[in-house]
């Protein structure tokens, strides 16, 4: 009996249609092409997703804090809460609120002998107990809420408001209290306010504390792998916020829907959004600036996506808007970005779309 032989390359193995091997080969190379390719633009897209919702996350969030400012009638605003794991960027909100503290007594004491100090604020000790009397702030001062850079009304309530300069510890003694007492004390810019060469007496004084966390709130998240790039020259935050670490990062809205307080000083506010491994490139590399559409650092370094929330202060409007990444070509330096080298990527006017209120591709 002759048995028939068959090359392999021609077999059919019984496949369905009849496909060769060199034929599965390649739809199998076809496939996994085809894969890849769809996994990159899901991941994309899924990447893109993130931060655009983060966007309504952080817009919708300022607009709940004006809304309910406006409705209690009382200043209500929003912290901004930094990124353990990533340094310089933000990653979850709270909702905070004004303080509540009572007017008190105070000390304002300035030296007689050096008619140049300036004035100082101390606790008012009561001489036959050593103890405070009225406004106390020892315990804030423990909770680290009360620092330099709050502020202090004397008198209340009509006075003026002075900031705080430094909280200190010194002992003291005057002619109002004989025993020396270990007391805190306040240095006060500008100059005490008063006609007298000489200040020494008791004042109704009130401090100005930092907002509060509002009742049974709990941090909002932004979605994973997005943050609020801290940096203050790709976002443009409020100027109080100088140090990003150790700083106070609220923005609080008054009743009547503004922007109120520090914040309000520094124009309009650009929160970039963005990926959290961008952020970290971007700090890790130097980059300053916003940079264009374009890779940087080296090819496999791909800028994700990312979006800017803009918060106007004097009128509480709150928008998203893309980034205009265009790095145009401008020898002589016509966008006045001070870079000799162009195209530098970095993104000429990156806050375009958001100050204008138009829409990339319109």
């Amino acid at each position: 009996m002759k048995v028939e032989r068959r090359d392999i390359r021609h077999s059919t193995f019984d496949s369905p249609g009849g496909f060769t091997l060199t034929e599965l080969m390649v739809v199998m190379v076809i496939l996994i092409i085809v894969t890849a390719m769809t996994v990159t633009a899901v991941n994309y897209s899924m990447s893109a997703e993130r931060s655009r919702a983060a966007a309504r996350q952080v817009q919708s969030y300022l607009a709940g804090a004006r809304d309910r400012a406006i409705y209690e009638q009382k200043s209500v605003g929003v912290r901004f809460l930094i990124d353990e794991n990533i340094p310089n960027s933000i990653s979850s909100m709270i909702y905070v609120e004004e303080s509540d503290f009572d007017p008190g007594r105070v000390m304002v004491y300035k030296d007689p002998t050096d008619p140049l100090s300036t004035s100082y604020v101390l606790n008012q000790i009561d001489n036959n107990t050593g103890r405070t009397v009225g406004l106390d702030w020892r315990r804030l001062v423990e909770k680290g809420l009360l620092r330099a850079g709050d502020r202090i009304q004397i008198p209340y309530p009509d006075g003026f408001e002075y900031t705080i300069q430094a909280v200190r510890t010194d002992w003291d003694s005057d002619t109002m209290d004989p025993n020396n007492f270990l007391r805190d004390r306040l240095d006060l810019s500008p100059e005490f306010r008063d006609d007298s060469t000489t200040v020494d007496r008791s004042e109704l004084a009130r401090l100005i504390l930092p907002p509060v966390i509002r009742p049974n709130q709990e941090p909002m998240l932004l979605p994973r792998g997005i943050v609020i790039d801290g940096n203050g020259t790709r976002s443009q935050l409020p100027r109080s916020w100088t140090v990003l670490n150790n700083g106070r990062l609220d923005v609080m809205f008054s009743p009547r829907g503004t922007v109120t307080g520090r914040a309000a000083t520094s124009g309009l506010i650009h929160f970039y959004v963005s990926e959290a491994a961008d952020v970290e490139r971007l700090n890790t590399a130097g980059i300053y600036d916003v940079p264009a559409d374009t890779p940087f650092g080296t090819a496999d370094e791909p800028i994700g996506d990312r979006v800017l929330v803009t918060l106007f202060p004097q009128t509480g409007a709150i928008s998203s808007h893309p980034v205009r990444p265009e790095d145009i070509f401008d020898p002589a330096d016509l966008d006045g970005d001070n870079e000799l080298i162009e195209p530098d990527n970095r993104a000429d006017d990156p806050y375009y779309y958001a100050e204008t209120g138009e829409v990339a591709g319109e």
